[in-house]
């Protein structure tokens, strides 16, 4: 595909682009690292993910920055990379490379940080500061920080109630 594309003729190559929706930075994929002409090398495929964007697989489960991602939105980002390449078997290959992808990224469970709390946005510390930075945590929560929320009265009454005041 990638011989196909650098056949083109310019203006062909950039009508494709336009169509498409992509700027003159864009490169055609460099497959040739994972794949020979005839079999998918699932290392290098793995290798390829991995550089496009860091994972990690903790307790058999893939986690980027952004918190956990199902088996399924890995399969379809495998089987949307693999599609013109493999022609048959693509299910057991899509498998194979996700079961490879898991075993390359293991590692374990990064410790657990008591003076923060993660956003989708960023990091919220209990000292009152908030960054936009984000590290790697299995408990980010799905809800964005925003320091302009209106004070939550009925769950703060809430715990007034349910709290003594030497609790508080």
């Amino acid at each position: 595909m990638q011989e196909d594309l650098k056949s083109l003729k310019p203006e062909h190559l950039e009508a494709l682009k336009q169509l498409l929706g992509e700027t003159d930075n864009v490169q055609p994929p460099d497959v040739s690292d994972w794949f020979d002409g005839k079999q998918i090398d699932e290392i290098a495929f793995g290798e390829y993910l991995l550089r496009k964007k860091e994972r990690k697989c903790i307790h058999g489960k893939l986690y980027d920055l952004d918190g956990e991602i199902s088996d399924e939105v890995i399969r379809k980002e495998i089987l949307d990379e693999i599609r013109p390449y493999q022609k048959t078997n693509v299910a057991k290959m899509v498998d194979r490379i996700l079961s490879t992808l898991k075993l390359m990224c293991q590692c374990e469970m990064p410790p657990l940080k008591e003076d923060r709390v993660h956003f989708s946005n960023g990091t919220y510390y209990l000292d009152g500061t908030f960054t936009e930075e984000k590290e790697w945590t299995m408990n980010r929560l799905p809800v964005r920080y925003d320091p302009d929320a209106p004070k939550p009265e009925k769950w703060l009454a809430f715990l007034n109630d349910l709290l003594e005041k030497t609790d508080h």
